[in-house]
């Protein structure tokens, strides 16, 4: 019994002895292999997402009638029988967003139409508004350019904001993202030219604000 035991456990002992040893192989392909990850970006819009409306303060007849000089002061304006003021705002805030993903730039221009008192029309000697130059201050996206400087939208219809389509340059102003304007005092003047016919009231002027795509100026 003894003797059996031994043998077999020899024979065991040699089967350990003599089993053959894995080899590692490199793999058929030397180089890393490569994949694809992928996501959709889909396209927004440019909008104009909000207008100032515009208080310029208190004057006096007479002070129209020798012609005066009115600056911006806030946006507490008189809206009283204005229509359309879907996107105005009286924080002094003008709001441009685009995000269409083109880079293709837009031009924003105004229109102030004429005065009345108490909605009635009156006749003001030579006006203009005009505006500071005031920068974008919001870092979402690129920045747009400069507001313009001087000039006049009041009864004419004028651009006074605008970004650039790229053209690669890496210094372009090409206002995607949301771009914000904030009106403070004085950035907006008025100028009255002499006013014989002036009278007492509220004088109120609607402005017409329009954005469009550039750089073919189609709307937005």
């Amino acid at each position: 019994m003894k003797k059996t035991n031994w043998i077999i456990a020899g024979a065991f002992a040699l089967g350990l002895a003599i089993a053959p040893q894995a080899t590692a192989h490199a793999a058929d392909t030397p180089s890393p292999s490569k994949s694809t990850a992928s996501f959709v970006a889909n396209p927004g819009e440019l909008t104009l997402v909000k207008v100032p409306d515009m208080n310029f303060g208190t004057t006096s007849v007479q002070d129209l009638i020798a012609g005066t000089t009115l600056e911006y002061q806030n946006g507490n304006a008189n809206t009283n029988g204005m229509s359309d003021t879907s996107n105005a705002n009286q924080d002094g805030t003008l709001q441009v967003a685009d995000y269409r993903g083109t880079s293709a730039g837009w031009q924003l221009s105004a229109q102030a139409a004429p005065f009345t008192a108490d909605h009635n029309a009156v006749t003001l000697g030579t006006t203009t508004l005009t505006f500071s130059p005031m920068v974008d201050t919001d870092q979402s996206g690129t920045q747009a350019n400069n507001l313009a400087t001087n000039t006049n939208i009041y009864n004419t219809n004028a651009t006074i904001w605008s970004a650039a389509a790229t053209t690669g340059a890496s210094d372009e102003k090409t206002g995607t993202g949301t771009n914000t304007l904030t009106f403070t005092q004085g950035v907006a003047t008025l100028k009255i030219g002499a006013t014989p016919s002036a009278v007492s009231g509220t004088y109120q002027s609607q402005i017409t604000w329009t954005l469009a795509s550039a750089p073919d100026g189609q709307g937005n």
